[in-house]
Formats: structure tokens, C-alpha cells, sequence
């Protein structure tokens, strides 16, 4: 599952430089979601799952996150408010990976990862790094 840089790295999480060099190593895979079809009761569990947090849906975010001019992945985001001591949002999308299955995604708000865009970035970077590994 995706979780912040922080739990990835060691140490204080990345500058917008370091992130942005990080994402021009690496080489995500295309990915192209147009509509979450798991709705948000899945994505309520997801993140009651992932992180220990009963979440509130605010809104629905398209995001389209590009490299180099391309689009590397197009979806809606689940905007969600929650009680945490470090973030007061969450937001969550679920995808199907390479063997079918669904995934779900839920990445706190927190200084670094500041709506959507930034919080897809940052699993994308997340995922790259795992596939790297």
C-alpha cells in the first residue's frame, strides 16, 4: 500500500527539488484511470484500513499527473476530512495493477503532500521507488 515519503525514507521528507529529481530517475508506468469504480464506501474502508481513521467525504478532484508532456495518470481523487494529529485531510483513489486487482490508495495531507495533484505525486514516486527496489 502507499504510504508517505517519510515511511519510505529515512530522515525529513524531500524538498519540491529532490522530488522533482527523484520522479526524472525514475520511469512510472502509464497509467490511465478515468473514474474510481470502487465508490466512496470502499474508499471509507480503505482508509479506516490503511491508517486507523473514520474519514468524511468532502469532494472529487480529477487529477492529471504528467512527465516530460504525457500524461503518466489521469483519475478522480476522494477528498476526505480526518482527525489525525499531523493531517486534516486524506486522499484516496483505488486503481486495478498490472494483474487485475484493485489497489486502494489513501495518502495523508500533510506539509509536503498539499491536495491531490501532490498526494498522487507522491504515491507515483512511492510505487517507482518500490519497483526500483
Amino acid at each position: 500500500m502507499v504510504k508517505l515519503w517519510s515511511e519510505i525514507r529515512r530522515g525529513p521528507p524531500p524538498s519540491e527539488e529532490e522530488l522533482q529529481r527523484f520522479a526524472a530517475e525514475q520511469e512510472p508506468k502509464i497509467i490511465q484511470q478515468l473514474c474510481d469504480d470502487a465508490g466512496v464506501p470502499a474508499m471509507i474502508e480503505a482508509i479506516r484500513d490503511l491508517h486507523g481513521l473514520e474519514a468524511t467525504w468532502l469532494e472529487s478532484v480529477t487529477v492529471i499527473q504528467t512527465r516530460e508532456g504525457q500524461s503518466v495518470w489521469t483519475g478522480e481523487v476522494q477528498v476526505f476530512s480526518v482527525e489525525h494529529p499531523e493531517a486534516s485531510h486524506i486522499f484516496a483513489w483505488s486503481a486495478e495493477d498490472e494483474n487485475g486487482e484493485r489497489r486502494f490508495h489513501a495518502v495523508l495531507g500533510t506539509s509536503q503532500v498539499t491536495g491531490p495533484q501532490t498526494a498522487v505525486h507522491s504515491a507515483l514516486l512511492a510505487n517507482a521507488s518500490r519497483s526500483a527496489k
